[in-house]
């Protein structure tokens, strides 16, 4: 694969600095410490001697909690924050709103953005991956700086990290970096790149049966065992070193507390969040059959790109929160990039539902500047929140609901424009149910 140009040109400068202000500033301001302050926590919990799981406070995969060992570290030798933050006696009261989500702990601007900062950096770091792959698909420096700049200035990837402090911009980095390793079939680190990613946060497991089918078309049926063992290799050995510790301390159940939880609770909720992960399981291996059966002459790298796209897609067919969208964006803006004129309406609902669920808050997420900084006044805070609170679970599924409809929206482009043959693959797939086995090779009734 040949080298393109560089990265950097007076656009990708501008739009850089253009993002990194806006994310800054709505840091100053704004901040969901219902999930940044459980980081100070875990912080707090390794700082006083205590493994990853060994204080309630962490329910992640070990990945981010490695991240915040090294993020502590760094905050009390170089930066010298010393204190996360604290709790409010007076937004003790928010706590009570039902569906709302909110905490009366607050964290500091300097421990909120010594968090923030890095997610920023990741976001740099994955505008430079969606402006390599649309530059190593397509050639086209314009386009590869448009799928650069509907990453970087994309309303939710702004939002996520600078208000919620969330992680998933690192997951899309990886995935983007496993993708790029396949492309130049770097197959042992892209093991290592979707291991860890999956390993950050669950949900890009479900991309490997994609991923497999990639090296199954590039290398071909009957050369592609050596790179498939290549990239379980490069699997397995991440796998072994993040758990070392897990393994050590008995503690991987507890890892796997962010799925388990869910999947176990009683009742309804739990049973739908079973029959969901399922539907989606099936629904992805589904997915990557279709690829694998793919006919006619493709440029595979870019098929990769748009694979992963849909799967990710499917994947987020179960009502997802605004941050797990970040992992989708990246690979709309690449496809919208190599795409002109595609995905606008979808890419638009994202961003702008992402955008109004990441608030859906409203006042509760400036508290820390109230209590820290004065600004807001708190009774102000508390008097607007007595007003929304009791209504959050219907602002709640009012979000949720305009969010979802740009998952929708790309699935419905899928099947309309039949992208990798999926509305194909997919009537195919209902005459078998249908009719048998063998109706596929038969016209569908008229």
């Amino acid at each position: 694969m040949e080298r393109g140009p560089g990265f950097w040109s007076r656009f990708v400068l501008a739009t850089v600095i253009a993002g990194l202000a806006l994310r800054l500033a709505i840091s100053a301001f704004f901040s969901y410490d219902y999930d940044v302050h459980h980081w100070g926590i875990v912080m707090a919990n390794m700082a006083s001697g205590n493994d990853l799981y060994g204080l309630a406070g962490y329910f992640y995969t070990p990945v981010w909690g490695y991240i915040l060992g090294a993020l502590e570290l760094f905050q009390q030798y170089v930066l010298g924050v010393a204190d996360w933050g604290c709790r409010v006696a007076d937004a003790l009261v928010l706590e009570s709103y039902p569906d709302s989500w909110i905490s009366a702990n607050v964290t500091t601007l300097a421990f909120a953005l010594s968090v923030k900062v890095p997610l920023f950096l990741a976001d740099v770091v994955v505008m430079y991956l969606v402006h390599r792959c649309v530059l190593d698909v397509s050639g086209d420096r314009r386009k590869a700086e448009a799928g650069a700049a509907l990453w970087f200035l994309c309303p939710l990837t702004i939002a996520s990290p600078a208000v919620q402090g969330m992680f998933d911009d690192i997951s899309a980095l990886l995935v983007l970096l496993t993708a790029m390793l396949g492309m130049r079939r770097r197959y042992f680190l892209g093991g290592c790149m979707i291991a860890l990613a999956a390993l950050l946060k669950l949900f890009p497991a479900a991309l490997v049966p994609a991923l497999a089918v990639y090296i199954v078309r590039k290398e071909g049926r009957g050369q592609c065992a050596r790179p498939m063992l290549s990239a379980i290799l490069g699997g397995a050995a991440t796998c072994a070193v993040v758990y070392a510790p897990q393994v050590l301390t008995g503690t991987v159940r507890d890892s796997f507390s962010f799925i388990l939880d869910r999947a176990s609770a009683g009742g309804f909720i739990g049973a739908a969040t079973l029959a969901a992960y399922l539907l989606i399981a099936v629904l992805t291996v589904g997915l990557a059959y279709a690829y694998l059966r793919r006919k006619g002459e493709r440029d595979e790298d870019a098929d990769l790109l748009t694979a992963l796209m849909i799967a990710i897609g499917v994947l987020f067919l179960c009502p997802p929160a605004p941050q797990y969208l970040v992992l989708l964006i990246p690979f709309v803006a690449i496809h919208m990039a190599l795409n002109p004129g595609k995905l606008r309406a979808s890419y638009a609902v994202l961003s702008v539902g992402g955008l109004a669920f990441t608030f859906l808050n409203t006042f509760s997420l400036m508290l820390g500047t109230s209590y820290f900084h004065g600004f807001p006044a708190m009774d102000w805070i508390l008097s607007m929140m007595a007003v929304v609170g009791p209504h959050m679970q219907w602002v709640f599924l009012a979000m949720t609901t305009f969010q979802y409809m740009g998952v929708l929206l790309l699935l419905l482009y899928v099947l309309k424009e039949d992208v990798l043959g999926m509305r194909t693959a997919l009537s195919k797939g209902l005459r078998v149910v249908r009719f048998g086995p063998g109706a596929d090779r038969f016209p569908a009734r008229t």
